[in-house]
């Protein structure tokens, strides 16, 4: 299958008590570091922040048409 990326800065993500790795401001800038890199390197398609979600979805229906 083909990998997506929503390409998102990290001033729109959010720290979640629910997401283990990514619970605090200081781990979500560090797996942001780590990983934004490997993400775009890897993905099939790059979705840019241009769209908001449901935009974002559309896109993906019609790319797996």
């Amino acid at each position: 299958g083909r990998l997506y990326f929503r390409d998102l800065p990290l001033d729109k993500l959010k720290a979640r008590d629910d997401r283990p790795l990514s619970s605090s401001l200081d781990d979500l800038h560090r797996l942001y570091a780590e990983r934004h890199g490997l993400y775009k390197k890897y993905a099939d398609v790059i979705i840019k922040d241009d769209y908001d979600i449901e935009e974002a979805i559309r896109l993906i229906g019609e790319d797996r048409q």
